[in-house]
């Protein structure tokens, strides 16, 4: 069930109250959480898209939710502008090689969300061929325009925006079955670890699947951790270098992607973990990587690491337990990402204070500044004690 902002709003700051140092906003200067957005396809282009350009424009809808899929009606207060743009290049897992822009021979409709339900549409005309290399795609990125427009859309969507989606791939020669699948993806553009000099960005695309539940999708808490590992270059938590990083619950590996490319030390071990029916899309998204692991982790259960990450894993009090048992014992430092929603401020506060804590000797050093506005905390913890 999709939380009360309001409520979401209180329910941070009294956490902020607990845990924020000085250096931290303090819960009276919490802005107005909003919604996180995202775009979701309502209709597919045909995967010959690109070998066989329509005659008349394609027509692909969409429309603006929150994580749950849901648009909450009088969220958007204007018409806002959607954009499309073409991106080729040869997909590894998730690592787009040679991405580049295409702009030749794409028209763009003027297609708009509506403030009333959110939806919207672009109209994409192909009037040339696209040319790539050989095994190369094309992917259809479609986002909230920003340009002209960019103060308004910062007003209806916050700091991170609203998330593209990108619809691919497409192939660019050869032949193609029209019962081929087109997937969704979530684009994110990484900038090189901080000591490498003249490094270029590189495109991510982590393919999702919402059929799959929770392991499907990339949630806020992700979203907002995902940015503070792409826009921050002194993370307290990879410093100095790790020798192994543990993505607890990684779901579509998103994080962990992000942050193989980050971390400055290419020894760096990242583990990923999930329940069994999640490796699948984990370990496809996490293809080609390298030293990156995958591997089955029920909560309750521990594996050495020097640092932690995880997100969006504190939602049920029956798993309260085993997840305070695997944070607490799997190294020295985690960084956990959380976002009040279906929990009671009791129920916070057995995990927070009474599991992790009381029971296994954590504290949280650093809240995060990033995330705020939507009412996720990104908290740093270190041990006391090992477990």
């Amino acid at each position: 069930m999709e939380a009360n902002l309001d409520s979401v709003r209180a329910r941070a700051a009294r956490l902020l109250a607990k845990f924020s140092p000085s250096t931290t906003p303090s819960p009276s200067s919490l802005p107005t959480v909003r919604h996180l957005f995202r775009l979701l396809p309502l209709t597919f282009p045909p995967p010959s898209l690109f070998l066989s350009p329509p005659s008349s424009p394609e027509t692909v809808r969409v429309v603006a939710v929150t994580e749950l899929g849901l648009h909450p009606r009088g969220t958007l207060t204007a018409p806002t502008p959607l954009a499309v743009r073409v991106l080729v290049g040869r997909l590894e897992g998730s690592t787009l090689h040679g991405a580049r822009e295409v702009a030749i021979g794409v028209v763009e409709g003027s297609g708009k969300l509506s403030p009333v339900n959110g939806k919207g549409e672009v109209s994409v005309t192909l009037t040339g061929r696209v040319e790539g290399e050989v095994g190369e795609a094309a992917f259809l990125e479609i986002s909230v325009a920003h340009g002209a427009t960019g103060e308004e859309v910062r007003k209806q969507f916050g700091g991170l925006g609203c998330m593209p989606v990108v619809l691919g791939p497409f192939p660019l020669a050869g032949e193609c079955n029209e019962d081929e699948v087109v997937d969704m993806y979530r684009v994110f553009e990484v900038p090189p670890p901080s000591d490498v000099e003249g490094g270029e960005a590189t495109v991510c695309l982590i393919r999702e699947d919402w059929g799959l539940g929770i392991p499907g999708k990339v949630w806020d808490s992700a979203v907002v951790l995902s940015h503070a590992l792409i826009s921050s270059t002194s993370l307290p938590f990879l410093a100095p270098p790790p020798a192994t990083v543990l993505d607890l619950s990684s779901g579509t590996g998103h994080l962990a992607a992000l942050l193989r490319h980050r971390l400055p030390s290419p020894t760096t071990r990242v583990v990923c973990t999930d329940l069994p029916e999640a490796l699948p899309l984990l370990r496809a998204n996490l293809a080609s990587l390298p030293n990156v692991h995958c591997a089955a982790l029920p909560w309750g259960e521990t594996t050495p690491a020097d640092v932690l990450v995880c997100s969006d894993v504190l939602y049920e009090r029956e798993f309260f337990a085993p997840l305070a048992k695997t944070i607490a014992g799997c190294g020295p430092r985690a960084v956990l990402a959380y976002k009040p929603r279906g929990l009671s401020e009791d129920e916070e506060d057995v995990f927070f204070e009474r599991m992790l804590m009381g029971e296994h000797g954590v504290r949280v050093e650093r809240v995060l500044e990033v995330g705020v506005e939507y009412g996720v905390l990104v908290m740093v913890l270190a041990k006391k004690k090992m477990v």
